[in-house]
């Protein structure tokens, strides 16, 4: 007797965080309790191969996941299980924006970011001052490596302010440098004659 395991998305699309396999069977369009367990799990120990008894590419989406979650990587979790992260929480529309972007094809339902909308409390960039929005750019542009890495970061973002946004002038690149810099360590001082 062949069960429909469908997600029922009148339920799903109403919750805004789920555990990491939760959201990686939601990927594949799998109500999360109708999930297949391994049959001793609880001797498993965490490894995604032996805790469900799924397909192949929810195995590997499980992989993927298990290897992508985590404050410092792109897929950021809403809560921490020490020692599991397959059941960590995760934001469904973050989830499902982070596996578009891995090319992963997800059932229409799934939640994702609306694109053309900001979140309650964020902010559209094309509502930002234009040197705060110079600013974010140029943090991230520089963080993802722009520039000489021999060079201070406060002179790659000041490159990278000149270089795309030519109608600035001194005064507003230095600042915006200021503002963009995570190194907030004095430079030498003015006096020292080096």
């Amino acid at each position: 007797m062949q069960v429909d395991r469908a997600a029922n998305w009148s339920v799903w699309a109403n919750v805004p965080n789920a555990k990491l396999w939760e959201a990686v069977a939601l990927s594949l369009n799998i109500d999360p309790r109708k999930v297949q367990h391994a049959e001793h799990q609880y001797m498993a120990g965490s490894t995604a191969d032996r805790m469900f008894d799924e397909t192949q590419t929810f195995k590997d989406r499980m992989l993927i996941a298990r290897r992508n979650i985590g404050s410092s990587h792109d897929l950021k979790p809403t809560s921490i299980v020490m020692g599991k992260p397959e059941d960590c929480g995760v934001n469904l529309r973050d989830f499902g924006a982070w596996a578009v972007r891995l090319g992963w094809d997800l059932p229409e339902q799934f939640p994702q970011e609306d694109l053309t909308k900001s979140r309650r409390g964020e902010i559209d960039p094309a509502d930002l001052p234009e040197e705060l929005d110079c600013a974010n750019q140029a943090f991230r542009a520089v963080h993802n490596g722009y520039g000489k890495q021999s060079d201070t970061i406060r002179n790659r973002l000041v490159a990278w302010v000149k270089e795309h946004y030519p109608s600035l002038g001194e005064e507003a690149r230095n600042r915006i440098a200021t503002v963009a810099n995570p190194d907030k360590t004095p430079g030498r001082s003015k006096g020292s004659g080096k």
